[in-house]
């Protein structure tokens, strides 16, 4: 087996032969299977592609270095060699959360991988500055690391009910736990650290691929103010708002983003057939 294909245990799905390739990428404290409950709405035209990020899996743990992933720009190296040795053209780039900047730096720097991107619950930056809300002060930031210091299963327990943000369907919760419950807590601490304080808002900004926006109505991790910076700031995007809640509308509204998803991808491929 390939090394980056084992390093990012890569799997290649649905229509293998299509013309069109979508590449799903998760976010933080998710794997690849976060994406299993929308992947039947478009196995049959799309051939697909799901990795994880080092670091997500017992598998990635050995690979993972504190030294090195100190910025989302050693992630987009990462996808940008999964691309390449794919042969990447033109894909559509669906993602989540922290990989949506992810996308975000691979898109400016070989915008020929991708034909749009797709965005679930994206945000250049967590923490308010001025003429800008994020969602977070920098108080409430510190208090967050360190719950997480002080007794990461416990705050796992609070995060994951947070972030689901679905009573009626308190076993995502549960599933998101067990999900966290897999990264190493000083991998875990040390990677949202660096999510939830970093700044791409001058990236955006130059991102010139046509970009779909998609954001619950109502999430405590990303504010509807994030949707309309982002949706400002990107040249060519849509900003769609969902009437849900919570920071995994992909777990608890699987069907109404695969039908978001496939709207807009239809509409992209009918636009470029009458060019």
């Amino acid at each position: 087996m390939n090394e980056l294909v084992k390093r990012h245990n890569i799997q290649i799905l649905g229509k293998l032969d299509a013309k069109k390739t979508l590449i799903f990428s998760h976010g933080f404290g998710s794997q690849q299977s976060t994406w299993e409950l929308i992947l039947p709405a478009f196995e049959q035209r799309y051939r697909i592609i799901l990795f994880d990020l080092i670091g997500s899996t017992f598998l990635g743990m050995d690979e993972f270095d504190i030294q090195h992933y100190c910025s989302f720009k050693e992630y987009a190296e990462d996808l940008i060699k999964i691309c390449s040795f794919l042969e990447i053209k033109k894909a559509s780039f669906i993602a989540h959360s922290a990989s949506c900047m992810i996308g975000t730096l691979v898109a400016i720097k070989n915008p020929n991988f991708f034909k749009e991107l797709i965005f679930i619950g994206a945000s250049p930056r967590y923490l308010d500055d001025t003429n800008y809300v994020g969602g977070f002060t920098e108080k409430e930031v510190i208090e967050m690391l360190n719950a997480m210091t002080k007794n990461y299963y416990d705050w796992i327990n609070h995060y994951t009910v947070k972030a689901i943000d679905d009573p009626k369907q308190p076993f995502l919760s549960q599933e998101f736990a067990q999900s966290l419950l897999k990264l190493s807590p000083d991998i875990a601490l040390i990677v949202f650290k660096m999510i939830i304080s970093s700044d791409y808002r001058k990236e955006v900004s130059q991102l010139k691929l046509p970009t779909l926006i998609i954001q619950p109505q109502d999430d405590m991790f990303v504010p509807l103010e994030v949707g309309f910076y982002l949706n400002k700031m990107i040249e060519n995007s849509k900003f769609q708002i969902l009437p849900t809640k919570g920071h995994f509308p992909h777990l608890t509204h699987p069907f109404m983003i695969a039908h978001t998803i496939s709207r807009y991808l239809n509409r992209s491929s009918n636009k470029a057939k009458r060019i």
